[in-house]
């Protein structure tokens, strides 16, 4: 009882919220730290997945266009066990609708992965965010964050295109390797999100990168058939998208860059316009707050252009 006292008063003092305010959290969990300064009830739209889920959905564009409220709650690398609480939390202060999950963390090789641990870790650290967010005194020595963050979205406009030419079988049936833990958790999150009413798709961002076979396309497939839910990838569908590989990516086809995420916005968007039936909020005046953002958003994209994050970071030292 004392170390559940103590847990809950130090995670007052750690805040996420409150030390992103400050710009002292700039690392991979920025993301759920900024969430917690949302307005209750206002988030229809959950996008979580690993970094891949972060670079394709920008929320203020998806508004603009659709009127749809949404929020990137992936993370680096993020884990499916993480990305299953990333859902959790935001249950807790928001009407989330539909979950957008971005299937490529299925496929991380982790031979030390144990379920029982990893469920207990990531459950304590969503109660007693100070377990998630102790580190941040350190950051009093370090530079502050430079980073502005729409709804969990990065404008990173730097330009390295693809090269590499064409990166699908298009006639392989083959199947790819998939971590079976993860697809476990997988389904624990559909179940979650069944139990709730929450429409989910898994979905995968153009990334010659990482889907660099159509393996991973079939076996996504597969998985999707079997937990009853749909399945887009962008990679197939890039044609549709009009992906444009000289412009589209920041990092050789890793992730995309500005107009990438646009352009896999809108693909979205459209697909959401024709399966679901998600309100329009752009003239709901208790959404106001979404309409103020854009302006700061349209100015960040200004300041940003052609200029990424992780560059700017480095050059002032944050590496060092």
């Amino acid at each position: 009882m004392v170390l559940v006292v103590l847990l809950k008063i130090f995670s007052i003092l750690f805040d996420g919220g409150y030390w992103f305010e400050k710009k002292f959290i700039y690392d991979r969990n920025a993301r759920l730290a900024a969430f917690g300064l949302e307005q209750k009830d206002q988030i229809n739209i959950l996008n979580i997945g690993d970094s891949l889920s972060t670079t394709s959905l920008a929320p203020m564009e998806l508004y603009r266009d659709y009127g749809y409220t949404s929020y990137n709650l992936g993370q680096d690398l993020q884990t499916p066990i993480e990305s299953y609480f990333a859902l959790r939390t935001a249950l807790k202060t928001q009407p989330i609708k539909v979950v957008l999950y971005e299937g490529h963390n299925l496929f991380f090789a982790s031979e030390d992965f144990e379920f029982p641990s990893s469920l207990l870790s990531e459950s304590l650290k969503t109660e007693f965010p100070f377990l998630r967010f102790h580190y941040v005194w350190l950051k009093y020595w370090k530079p502050r964050s430079i980073r502005h963050y729409f709804k969990g979205f990065l404008v990173n406009d730097g330009h390295d295109g693809y090269t590499g030419g064409e990166y699908y079988d298009w006639d392989s049936t083959e199947r790819h390797w998939v971590n079976d833990l993860y697809v476990e958790v997988l389904k624990k999150t559909v179940d979650l999100c069944r139990r709730k009413g929450i429409y989910f798709v898994i979905y995968s961002a153009p990334s010659p990168v990482c889907y660099n076979s159509i393996s991973i396309h079939n076996t996504l497939a597969d998985i999707a058939e079997e937990l009853g839910v749909d399945y887009l990838d962008a990679n197939y569908d890039r044609d549709k998208i009009e992906m444009d590989w000289n412009a589209d990516t920041h990092d050789c086809g890793d992730h995309l860059n500005l107009s990438g995420s646009r352009r896999m916005t809108t693909y979205l968007g459209d697909y959401l316009a024709e399966n679901t039936d998600l309100p329009d909020h752009r003239d709901d005046p208790d959404y106001q707050a979404w309409n103020d953002l854009w302006d700061p958003y349209a100015e960040e994209i200004i300041q940003m252009e052609n200029l990424y994050y992780t560059i700017l970071e480095d050059e002032m030292g944050f590496y060092d």
